[in-house]
């Protein structure tokens, strides 16, 4: 048998890969067109179709390249769970409800999302922009503390995208979230509690907030 040479001239570039072996690539001997149905970038999760034209000049060769006018995405690139990032699901064990705050979620930029007492948010975005997001939560001050320093508390997560992928570039600590154990300033009388499902530097990750006197 012939050594099939792919030539992929894909924009987005790297290597293909078939992501599902149901899915048969299909050779059509009178057109030369080879049918991929479905395919994935790096074993990313947004997949995509692909028709491939055979330009070997020889009956028997087989020299592939793409029709670009054939790639259709699966989501299209910003819709739906597939092309998410990253995500923090924040649970909001205080008494209070509060605050978060996303420079960049999902196709949206500067999101406000309320998350009330006992339930839980998930804070997902669909960057894919080298400025990544930002997600800020502002965290209020338990019930029994009179006259709360600082009135509101402040948790930060800065996040980039490279590599065709998310990163944490500085965690709560990097951003000197406070008022906690670790950081904290003359006066404050409260602090906020973190529980993380993972450590920090993930970027698909769980947090739970908890409050208390300092």
């Amino acid at each position: 048998m012939k050594r099939i040479i792919l030539m992929l001239a894909l924009s987005i570039g790297a290597s293909m890969a078939i992501a599902d072996h149901d899915k048969t690539a299909k050779y059509n001997t009178e057109t030369r067109i080879l049918l991929v149905p479905q395919a994935s970038i790096n074993g990313s999760t947004q997949t995509f179709s692909v028709a491939l034209q055979n330009i070997a000049p020889r009956k028997g060769d087989y020299l592939f390249q793409v029709m670009p006018e054939t790639v259709t995405l699966t989501p299209p690139l910003g819709s739906g769970n597939a092309s998410i990032t990253l995500s923090l699901d924040v649970t909001n064990s205080t008494d209070q409800a509060f605050d978060c705050i996303q420079t960049y979620a999902v196709d949206k930029t500067n999101v406000t999302t309320t998350i009330p007492v006992g339930e839980t948010a998930k804070l997902a975005s669909n960057t894919h922009d080298a400025a990544g997001t930002v997600t800020t939560c502002y965290i209020k001050p338990p019930l029994a503390v009179d006259q709360a320093n600082p009135g509101d508390g402040n948790f930060a997560m800065t996040y980039g995208y490279w590599n065709n992928s998310a990163h944490v570039t500085c965690n709560n600590d990097c951003n000197n979230g406070y008022p906690t154990d670790t950081v904290n300033y003359e006066g404050n009388n409260w602090k906020y509690v973190m529980q993380w499902d993972k450590t920090e530097t993930e970027v698909f990750n769980s947090v739970t907030f908890t409050t208390d006197q300092l």
